[in-house]
């Protein structure tokens, strides 16, 4: 077994250390996933239409974006870059293993966490408030010309 499993391991426990502060990001992405959802819900109820999509596919991209806010890391990621900064990126050039693989290998181990941990507790509090549409039925528009950037 190479280095790289070892290292996604490690990010994994790293990011699964503080189960308490985990518990709170995803109540807190709750939270605002139920404020976002009654937002769009009043605005669906004006314009039942908009843009040719349902209010279900509306709440549906809201918790969706809450729960991928911790996975994909929108609001941080500068580790790497602070190791450059203050010179320790030198001992990251001296592992067995690649800089970039090293580092990709930790970055989706804390992915994993962060989408068993953080992402999982406010999709499933969104999908038993509200109607979702998932992705087994067809939710494309029928016509191609909804989805072109020019609508004229």
């Amino acid at each position: 077994m190479g280095v790289l499993p070892w290292v996604w391991w490690y990010g994994f426990r790293r990011h699964t250390a503080y189960p308490l502060g985990s518990l709170t990001e995803s109540l807190t992405n709750t939270m605002f996933g139920f404020l976002r959802a009654y937002v769009l819900l009043a605005l669906w109820e004006v314009r039942p239409s908009l843009g040719g999509y349902a209010a279900a596919d509306a709440v549906t991209f809201c918790f969706v974006t809450q729960a991928l806010i911790g996975p994909v890391q929108v609001f941080g990621g500068m580790e790497l870059t602070e190791r450059i900064r203050n010179g320790d990126v030198a001992i990251d050039l001296h592992r067995p293993a690649g800089l970039m693989g090293w580092w990709l290998a930790h970055d989706l181990g804390r992915a994993a966490s962060s989408l068993v941990l953080r992402a999982g507790p406010p999709l499933l509090a969104g999908a038993l408030a509200f109607p979702f549409r998932w992705l087994l039925r067809r939710t494309w528009p029928r016509s191609r010309w909804r989805w072109s950037w020019r609508r004229w």
